[in-house]
């Protein structure tokens, strides 16, 4: 009877132990199975950050890469028109960079000088945000028997019609906007009957811009009002358009 017993309790230790050993490999495995996930997890999160970081890394190596190229369309040595350097034009469009320059120029029959300087700007800039699709200069001789203010209000489809003066500058001035073209004009017409005109031309997002006339159109009619008539009286031009093949390599007056 005592063995039979002994043996019982020698058989409910070994269950129990075996039981508790069954256990703790189960808990074991779980443990493993729990850290495993959780290394997989990390990992899983860190290749999630380096491919984001990567993305960045490689969108912002692409925005510069487009910055640089946009600063090559026009090269700030290049010369505008005969009128002045692109650097110096980009300065005073408080940055916005050149894209194309179209140039024309010509000596009528009686003598009379004209110039035409057509500028295509750069629709995405990195320097600062610019409404205008191009900026035009031109220069010419223009008779009038009334005032120029005048003139002005005969064209039709323009507003905010208004007399400026410049100092140190003989003749009449005028700023409007025009509707026809979505522009903002400054003429100013000389005493000898020239006349010239700076223009930024642009979509409808014109209209609801700032006025330029006292931050870009004065300063930039003051720029040229001193090299205009040269630059008008050089030899002629038909059409000169720079860069020629999209590449920077020549000045658009040769």
């Amino acid at each position: 009877m005592a063995g039979t017993m002994m043996g019982e309790s020698v058989s409910m230790r070994v269950g129990r132990g075996l039981a508790a050993v069954v256990l703790a490999v189960v808990l074991v495995v779980c443990m493993s199975m729990s850290g495993c996930a959780r290394v997989q997890q990390w990992r899983q999160d860190r290749a999630t950050a380096a491919a984001s970081a990567a993305s960045a890394a490689s969108a912002s190596a692409a925005d510069a890469a487009e910055d640089e190229d946009l600063k090559n369309f026009v090269t700030d040595d290049v010369n505008v028109c005969d009128i002045m350097s692109a650097g110096d034009m980009e300065a005073i469009l408080q940055g916005q960079q050149l894209k194309r320059i179209s140039f024309h120029r010509s000596t009528l029959d009686d003598g009379r000088v004209e110039l035409e300087c057509l500028i295509d700007l750069v629709a995405k800039t990195p320097y600062a945000y610019f409404p205008a699709d191009q900026f035009d200069i031109s220069y010419g001789s223009s008779p009038r028997e009334r005032p120029l203010i005048d003139d002005v209000n005969a064209i039709g489809s323009v507003r905010n019609v208004r007399e400026v003066s410049i100092d140190g500058m003989e003749g009449q001035g005028v700023a409007f906007f025009s509707l026809s073209l979505p522009s903002y004009y400054l003429k100013w017409r000389y005493p000898d009957g020239y006349e010239l005109s700076v223009r930024m031309i642009g979509g409808n997002r014109l209209q609801w811009s700032d006025d330029p006339t006292d931050t870009i159109l004065i300063p930039m009619l003051k720029a040229v009002a001193g090299t205009i008539h040269a630059a008008a009286s050089g030899p002629p031009e038909q059409e000169a358009i720079y860069p020629p093949n999209g590449t920077a390599t020549a000045s658009p007056t040769g």
